[in-house]
């Protein structure tokens, strides 16, 4: 691995309108992007938003990357560029793209919503909805694997795990289930 892993990883947000009836090609060539994206170095995934509209709405596409410089080194790469610029016959409009650290992605202000972010009520709202089942299920099964393990250390790997699932899995799923309401 090159480079010192930044803190909480980092990641590029991509936002795209598409011409709806090039839907079917553009998420051909979207599969394409993420698996040439997966072999570069320091790639730890990619998460696609799909709008229930493409006309009315943007496709959110999430890379993340272990290090600024990796992520970098897709960015400027030949092989990005090329996709990027076949990416550009399927698009209405400009591409946003946001570079993003931690846990700032959670919400993401959708291309066609207000300019604004949620209100605070709603994202603590969400992010209960969030946790709630982690520490309803999750954490009692990691407290109980690591029970010999003193428990600063139990609490420690607990919060860790906790925190990959909220930035990765968690609330991705649920600001997409709640765009609407949060946006």
């Amino acid at each position: 691995m090159t480079g010192n892993r930044d803190e909480d990883g980092v990641s590029v947000v991509v936002r795209r309108r598409i011409h709806p009836e090039l839907q079917k090609p553009f998420e051909q060539w979207l599969a394409g992007i993420i698996d040439v994206a997966s072999g570069f170095e320091g790639h730890l995934g990619a998460q696609v938003l799909r709008p229930p509209d493409p006309a009315d709405q943007d496709y959110v596409l999430l890379f993340r990357y272990e290090t600024a410089a990796q992520l970098a080194a897709w960015q400027t790469s030949e092989t990005a560029r090329d996709w990027l610029e076949r990416g550009m016959a399927f698009t209405v409009g400009e591409v946003q793209i946001d570079k993003v650290t931690g846990l700032e992605f959670w919400f993401q202000v959708p291309a066609g919503a207000a300019r604004k972010p949620p209100a605070t009520y709603k994202m603590v709202v969400a992010t209960v909805i969030g946790l709630y089942p982690l520490i309803l299920f999750v954490a009692p099964v990691i407290a109980g694997q690591l029970s010999a393990v003193p428990r600063p250390v139990s609490v420690l790997a607990t919060v860790f795990c906790m925190v990959l699932l909220m930035t990765y899995m968690v609330m991705p799923l649920v600001t997409r289930a709640l765009a609407r309401w949060l946006f």
